[in-house]
């Protein structure tokens, strides 16, 4: 596992995988225009592209990507049905370009006829592929079958439940309760009667994984990364609870017996309520956490992160019964340092959304007690950007799919405000600017956050096109903008590429860095301990200014060398630019005890600036680590 960022300090943009528009496209975004659209990422220097969550949506709310019918499955919406192996496209073409002729114009998301449309491509492709290779030995054959025997966890499961769902209409409560209650027997007869559909549902699921297993690679080799949300609930009736109902505050029948929600603060008075499973904890705790640990090896194998909504509920989550709300502390530490331990050698990035002002200190209780750090901060808390008060060491996403873009947030800002803005951007005010946001003072606000030393700032699409649009609005309206502008269009706006390329080669060298300001990345904070066992190598990494040199001192014992008395750090020069000189200190973990690592930056005649790390060394038999933010591979070159 790597401790490192795939960057030093980066720029990305949030952007809805199905809001794109391309030449080809049948009325959504999709896998096949995503790679024009990481070709514009990678020529206006972007190295991040947060998408929604992609995975299969519940059909009774199939415009919402936060209502998991499974949190292991890929929507077939997302699919490139252009590029299919087992499609004869020369007998379709008359057919598909029937449809693209009726979707392709649509300025919003037609979701129903793009789903159909999309369903009878795969399921034609199913069919020949079932009938040319399923019962031949063929390499594509084993491909298929290694896949299937790679995803037991919830494969088989998904397909059956979707296998069930199809024929009863969607409507899960028409179910008989034999299916409900996963009667042996019955679950023996169904499996039979939807042989077939089966493995149609598996071969779904295999073309999408490969499609976007080869769409990251595109991206890596154009040092872009794709990150994706997801929600931290399943929906109610959907493939986990039934699968698992143990695993979910359910009764037989599969009915809420709880709900998850939001504790009453200044926004919602009397709390929210969630239509979402609950966990039950203790059966999660009782099988390891299996079912969340499996849900992110799904989701690393396929993209580079994750950005889990509602994180702060592992700490402490809120738990509606009838009409009565109550706070409960969740799995947190324990879970995290699992998940940790689990992906060890294997690459898995999260970033959480801190909302510390509803609970309380969420991202001070990650930092001491995991040592994992990343922050969101909203679009209504850029005064708190502008002062420069939130942790260097973050994530900033500016706005989110249901937060006014930076228009809609001018026109609700008090006039005060917008005045102490535009002063602390050296912006003359003028009495025009206080009643709408001109794009002279946007871009201005845009590059101020760009220039801001977050780890990496996400833009919304929204925002590089100056666009005062929310993407998540009424229940109706959710998720179905479609850009005004295609992909290659935007390839073609060199005004605007140039633009954000200046800003990416500028805004590494901050103008809020002290002189001899230490960044360690991530590893270094403030009276933070990171536990290791023995054997474990402890890597540092630390960012200086360029003319500065970094040093240290630890009681650590150094490979070779089981003395415990105080002794330098051997930091190793890794690279250096216009950000500063990148170090590396790797030291193996060897014998147990507690130590303390202290670094600097600057000389003996300066005063430094100091981080402390207090180091704990367990042994095997404690075998727990922490959760660190970051895990991308590979490092990425900088030029000496």
């Amino acid at each position: 596992m790597l401790n490192l960022l795939p960057f030093v300090k980066s720029s990305g943009i949030y952007c809805s995988l199905t809001a794109l528009r391309y030449e080809e496209d049948f009325g959504i975004g999709d896998i096949r225009g995503g790679y024009k659209f990481i070709d514009f990422l990678a020529k206006a220097g972007f190295g991040v592209w947060k998408m929604q969550p992609l995975q299969q949506m519940d059909g009774a709310k199939e415009s919402i990507p936060y209502y998991p019918l499974s949190s292991f499955a890929i929507d077939e919406i997302y699919a490139d049905i252009l590029s299919l192996e087992d499609i004869d496209y020369a007998s379709r073409q008359a057919f598909l370009d029937n449809h693209r002729s009726i979707l392709h114009g649509n300025k919003s998301v037609q979701y129903s006829q793009i789903r159909q449309l999309k369903q009878k491509i795969l399921q034609e492709a199913f069919m020949l592929f079932y009938e040319n290779q399923y019962h031949k030995d063929s390499e594509r054959k084993l491909t298929f079958d290694n896949f299937i025997a790679r995803n037991t966890a919830w494969l088989p499961d998904f397909a059956l439940f979707m296998s069930i769902f199809s024929a009863y209409n969607s409507q899960v409560k028409e179910w008989p309760e034999e299916l409900l209650q996963k009667d042996a027997n019955a679950i023996k007869v169904y499996k039979a009667k939807f042989e077939k559909d089966i493995l149609m549902y598996m071969y779904i699921q295999w073309i999408l994984q490969e499609q976007f297993v080869a769409l990251t690679q595109y991206a890596h080799n154009k040092n872009v990364y794709l990150i994706t949300e997801i929600p931290f609930y399943p929906s109610i009736f959907s493939a986990d609870v039934w699968a698992h109902p143990n695993l979910f505050e359910v009764d037989v029948n599969l009915n809420p017996l709880a709900y998850p929600g939001s504790a009453p603060d200044l926004s919602h008075p009397y709390g929210q309520q969630w239509n979402y499973a609950l966990y039950n904890w203790e059966k999660m705790k009782s099988n390891g956490y299996s079912w969340w640990i499996n849900r992110l090896a799904k989701l690393s194998s396929y993209t580079d992160g994750t950005i889990i909504d509602n994180f702060d509920c592992f700490l402490q989550y809120w738990k509606i019964t009838g009409n009565q709300g109550r706070g409960f502390t969740g799995p947190g530490v324990e879970l995290l340092n699992m998940i940790a331990k689990q992906y060890k050698d294997e690459k898995l990035f999260m970033l959480y959304a801190d909302n510390s002002y509803l609970s309380g200190g969420v991202g001070e209780t990650l930092r001491k007690q995991v040592g994992f750090e990343a922050y969101f901060p909203y679009i209504q808390k850029y005064k708190d950007i502008l002062k420069h008060t939130i942790d260097y060491q973050a994530a900033a996403q500016i706005s989110v799919a249901d937060t006014p873009t930076l228009k809609g947030w001018w026109k609700m800002l008090p006039e005060v405000d917008k005045k102490y803005v535009l002063e602390e951007l050296n912006v003359p005010v003028m009495e025009s600017d206080l009643q709408e946001l001109k794009d002279t003072v946007r871009w201005r606000i845009l590059e101020d956050i760009l220039y801001q030393p977050f780890t990496l700032v996400l833009l919304p699409i929204q925002e590089i096109l100056g666009l005062d649009v929310t993407i998540q609005g009424k229940l109706t309206e959710d998720w179905v903008y479609r850009m005004d502008i295609s992909v290659e269009e935007l390839l073609k706006d060199d005004d605007l590429i140039s633009k954000f390329d200046i800003y990416a080669s500028k805004f590494s060298t901050n103008r809020y860095f002290k002189e001899y300001r230490l960044r360690a990345i991530p590893e270094i904070y403030d009276e933070v301990q990171r536990h290791y066992t023995v054997g474990e190598t402890i890597t540092l990494w630390a960012l200086v200014e360029k003319e500065h040199e970094i040093s240290g001192i630890t009681n650590l014992p150094v490979v070779g060398n089981m003395s415990e008395e105080i002794k330098e750090l051997p930091f190793m020069k890794v690279a250096a630019d216009t950000r500063g000189t990148l170090f590396r200190l790797e030291i193996i973990a060897q014998k147990p005890g507690e130590y303390v690592i202290s670094v600097h930056a600057g000389n003996n005649s300066i005063r430094s600036l100091e981080k402390k790390l207090e180091v704990i060394i367990e042994d095997d038999k404690k075998n727990y680590k922490p959760f660190f933010s970051s895990v991308f591979k590979p490092f990425p070159k900088i030029s000496d």
